[in-house]
């Protein structure tokens, strides 16, 4: 069994849908790269916790998410989110790549790691 599977069977048995732990993650990553653009920069399953709590009547889901070790943090700067959003927007809209050179969005975001 993979690390993934192992994952998904013990959150299932405490009664968590993993696929409703996949999309607040996502949301949470997004909200770190694109609202407060500060991000946890090591998220591995050993550092995310998801606990089991009770769901709620409006629409509350039946667990919360905790990061730790904020060892490695970090802020995204205006021009990799520049880019990221470029990005973003060209994977909803091929068209838009024909507008904007991959040469220049790379060099972009490389030269800012």
């Amino acid at each position: 069994m993979t690390l993934g599977g192992l994952m998904a069977a013990l959150l299932i048995a405490a009664g968590i849908d993993p696929g409703e732990v996949a999309r607040a993650l996502y949301g949470i990553y997004m909200r770190q790269l694109f609202e407060t653009h500060f991000v946890h920069a090591d998220p591995h399953p050993g550092n995310i916790f998801i606990h089991p709590r009770q769901a709620t009547d409006s629409g509350g889901v039946g667990f919360a998410i905790a990061f730790v070790d904020f060892g490695m943090m970090t802020e995204i700067p205006e021009r990799l989110r520049r880019s990221l959003r470029e990005f973003a927007s060209g994977l909803g809209n091929p068209m838009r790549w024909l507008r904007v050179s991959g040469r220049q969005s790379c060099q972009c975001t490389l030269s800012v790691w």
